[in-house]
């Protein structure tokens, strides 16, 4: 215990001024005033910071919760492609369905973007339910029972009332936290995420939620402590901790005024993920620690609990600082250019309520007693003995030099460049309408590669979990929760060797380039034609309908089976195949006769002696035996494309008659499960029946074995 608590103080130590650099950046997108501020003198604050951040994040969370399929799975070997489908399947539905995804993407957006680094850890979360079901069955089928029971009373009928114990899950899937950054203290000798060889993290609790996880020790003693010593968890002991807690004032967290009972008393638990020679045998070993802060009271120390045994925390920078755990925040980028529209907003505003606007100057004697009342009163005819002009001037606002604006919206300027985030993603450029449409298009390319970095970054922190998440899932779902949720067994390939799984995410404007790229795409199909195969031609629909996000329409395109030819069709084929091999046997029939007519001609020269007309004789029976050759490869050539297509229209009726004895055999299976379930229902109730006889005739005897008083004295 004392090695670990030397990691948590050095992890502390090392992160003092990483806790200060966040609560400056929050400071600066909270607009916090610098305090320097004068009397009577403008105290706004700009806040860029907070304009770009909120207008940054929607582009950040839309990929992620805008589809139903964020995680394509990838196979590497044939035994991975059965195991990537089914691992690709469980992890989309488990982050779709089971989890509140836009709250998890909404936290790591607002933390990554404002305070640079944002920690996730993958957890699993179990809850189960224990209740009894009374029962009455016969004394053989005790054995068949899978469940705990408890035999109550022997009917003496061959027949047994007991009580059987089930447990019905109500929760068993897995989860992401999004931690605190000023509760998460990585390695600090770690250089990157891999050289890690511990996490310690805070988190709070209640003792009676402790109690009903089951996996904790030592409880008695920490209720001992927290009833004695009047347990009271108190204010964080980090700056980053402490600036966290007023801020959440504002807002009704108030951890000082919490329950007082110990059940329901918040304490806050440190957990030691990592490496550590628990046997003293020189040998690291994955262990978990986890001891109360306060009381020092280890409640947890055992094997790291997870499938793959590793450290269970991931993290992703919005600036990624070279050879660190943390990053940098979007305000380090612009805080400068915030503090220059800070001041000159500030020189706007002292400029306008130091002016000497609504004031009239009247000189003096230009104006009498009466008249000059008329004036105060608002009358409409006032006399005056001089030039109005000359007596009376009106007081204005002092006017701003042009350069000043053009500074203003230089240093705008500067932090669009630095951030990526121009006016026109933000919706604020007046000037947009004017604009050409090219020089808009380079603008929102150069947004959107930023934007897509940031996303990518979150994609690559979220990839880890999910493996983490997958090799929960394998260990922790049994074999009925894959069939029930994937329609497939458990993935039995490996995951990093037969396949892997990553994040598949594109923003809306690469989602609309590549919507324009398949739409030209299947314009030129209509030229190619024939020569497109049919399961190309639905790789490709099926991928332009997960464009549009239609994960349903795409499946259905996928598994589509190609048309069969009707027995028109098929009549006219044979048809087709009938004519060609007749014009195939002409063919070769008139190559025969021109055959030998030539080796005619050959011998008729031959006796004649002519040697000319040998040599043509010669070279016309070659040409003949040329036809001939070719005439009969064509007819092989067809005979061959017949003896295909004879093949795959008995493989398409194979296919069609398995598929229909496999919905026979599902339909006959559905049947009997039915039957079986009647059956066992009657046998249940005539079970019961059968008692409730038994249990009548029982009280019936008796009582009428029951002898009745006949006087008062015998009554006594």
């Amino acid at each position: 215990f004392k090695d670990l608590k030397e990691n948590y103080t050095d992890a502390k130590t090392a992160k003092v001024q990483i806790d200060k650099d966040i609560s400056k950046w929050i400071d600066v997108y909270d607009g916090k005033l610098y305090g320097n501020e004068q009397a009577s003198r403008s105290k706004v604050v700009v806040r860029d910071v907070q304009k770009t951040v909120e207008s940054l994040k929607p582009n950040l969370t839309e990929p992620f919760i805008g589809s139903g399929k964020i995680v394509d799975a990838v196979p590497y070997t044939a035994a991975g492609e059965a195991s990537a489908e089914a691992a690709e399947k469980m992890l989309n539905y488990q982050f779709v369905t089971q989890m509140d995804r836009r709250y998890i993407m909404n936290m790591i957006a607002t933390l990554l973007t404002k305070e640079g680094t944002v920690w996730c850890r993958s957890d699993w979360c179990y809850e189960d339910e224990e209740f009894v079901v009374p029962m009455t069955v016969p004394i053989p089928a005790l054995q068949m029972i899978p469940d705990e029971y408890k035999v109550l009373t022997n009917n003496g009928d061959g027949t047994v009332d007991i009580e059987v114990t089930k447990i019905e899950v109500k929760k068993n899937q897995p989860n992401i936290t999004v931690c605190r950054n000023e509760h998460v203290f990585p390695d600090n000798t770690a250089n990157n995420r891999e050289e890690m060889l511990y996490m310690i993290h805070e988190y709070e609790t209640t003792l009676g939620q402790m109690k009903k996880e089951g996996v904790y020790k030592n409880l008695d003693d920490l209720e001992s402590y927290m009833v004695d010593a009047g347990y009271n968890e108190g204010a964080s002991d980090t700056a980053l901790g402490t600036l966290r807690e007023m801020e959440n004032r504002d807002y009704g967290v108030r951890k000082d005024l919490g329950a007082k009972d110990p059940l329901r008393r918040k304490l806050k638990l440190i957990e030691f993920y990592g490496m550590y020679d628990m046997e003293g045998n020189g040998e690291l070993e994955p262990m978990l620690f986890v001891w109360d802060k306060k009381s020092e009271t280890i409640v947890r120390s055992e094997a790291i609990p997870t499938a793959d045994k590793e450290i269970p925390f991931e993290k992703s920078a919005y600036i990624e600082q070279p050879f660190s755990l943390w990053g940098r925040a979007l305000a380090e980028l612009i805080e400068d250019g915030q503090q220059i529209h800070t001041a000159f907003m500030r020189g706007f505003i002292d400029n306008a309520a130091l002016a000497n606007n609504g004031q009239k100057f009247i000189m003096k004697g230009g104006m009498d007693a009466v008249n000059f009342r008329r004036m105060i009163n608002g009358e409409k005819h006032i006399y005056m003995n001089q030039n109005p002009n000359e007596v009376m001037q009106d007081g204005a606002y002092n006017e701003m030099p042009s350069s000043v604006f053009n500074v203003y919206e230089m240093v705008e300027s500067l932090n669009e460049g630095l951030t990526g985030i121009s006016r026109l993603n933000q919706g604020l450029d007046a000037g947009a309408a004017s604009q050409t449409a090219t020089g808009v298009s380079t603008l929102t390319s150069m947004a959107q590669r930023r934007m897509l970095d940031t996303v990518r970054n979150i994609s690559s922190m979220l990839t880890k979990v999910f493996r983490h998440q997958l090799a929960n899932s394998i260990k922790f779902l049994d074999e009925d929760d894959w069939m029930r949720i994937t329609g497939m067994q458990k993935p039995q390939g490996q995951l990093g060797k037969d396949f892997d799984i990553r994040i598949d995410l594109i923003t809306d404007a690469v989602k609309q380039s590549k919507i324009g790229q398949f739409n030209l795409m299947m314009q030129n199909l209509q030229y190619v034609g024939e020569g497109v195969r049919f399961e190309a031609g639905n790789m490709i629909l099926s991928k332009y309908f997960e464009l549009f996000d239609e994960p349903a329409l795409a499946e259905m395109v996928r598994k589509q089976e190609p048309p069969q030819p009707s027995q028109e069709e098929q009549q006219m084929m044979q048809l087709e195949m009938m004519m060609k091999q007749a014009e195939v046997e002409e063919k070769t029939a008139s190559a025969r006769l021109k055959e030998a007519q030539a080796q005619k001609a050959l011998s008729d020269a031959q006796a004649s002696g002519d040697a000319q007309q040998i040599a043509l004789a010669e070279m016309q029976l070659e040409q003949a035996k040329r036809e001939q050759e070719m005439q009969m490869e064509i007819q092989k050539q067809i005979q061959s494309m017949s003896m295909d297509a004879q093949k795959s229209q008995q493989d398409m009726q194979i296919t069609q008659e398995k598929s229909s004895i496999d919905m026979l055999i599902q339909r006959q299976k559905a049947e009997l499960d039915m039957a079986i379930s009647e059956e066992k229902a009657k046998n249940d109730i005539l079970i019961a029946k059968q008692k409730s006889e038994a249990d009548i005739k029982a009280k019936k005897a008796m009582a009428a074995a029951t002898p009745k008083p006949t006087s008062q004295k015998e009554n006594k």
